[in-house]
């Protein structure tokens, strides 16, 4: 897949974020967590429509994110919870682990996390 697609800075940024929350559970991250959990429904929605997209639209700096009501740097939570989705659909810690380091298939991954599976 393109470097350039959103999925890609989705994952790219979220994954490191969901390993560090391993070590030290949701920090002080700033209000895009609890805005995060409280519309995350919503938000999977929008962003599974715009997976295949190029560039980061208005998930990552907030640039523009004053004209769609959402805080900026959501990119990092929606990312953060498909790798946490992928990471508790099994029992072999570090197999997951590598398997978010070293992503070989994103569409096998995507469907492997089950996060969209719901909508």
């Amino acid at each position: 897949m393109n470097g350039n697609l959103l999925i890609n800075r989705v994952l790219s940024e979220g994954i490191p974020d969901f390993i560090s929350q391993l070590i030290v559970p949701y920090g002080n991250n700033g209000n895009y967590v609890t805005y995060g959990f409280n519309n995350e429904k919503k938000l999977k929605l929008k962003l599974k429509n715009e997976l295949l997209n190029f560039g980061s639209g208005n998930w990552f700096g907030g640039a523009d994110s004053l004209f769609i009501h959402f805080p900026r740097d959501l990119g990092y939570f929606m990312g953060s919870r498909i790798a946490e989705s992928y990471f508790t659909t099994s029992l072999l810690i570090n197999k997951k682990l590598t398997d978010l380091i070293e992503i070989k298939n994103l569409e096998k991954f995507i469907r492997e996390s089950n996060y969209f599976n719901e909508l």
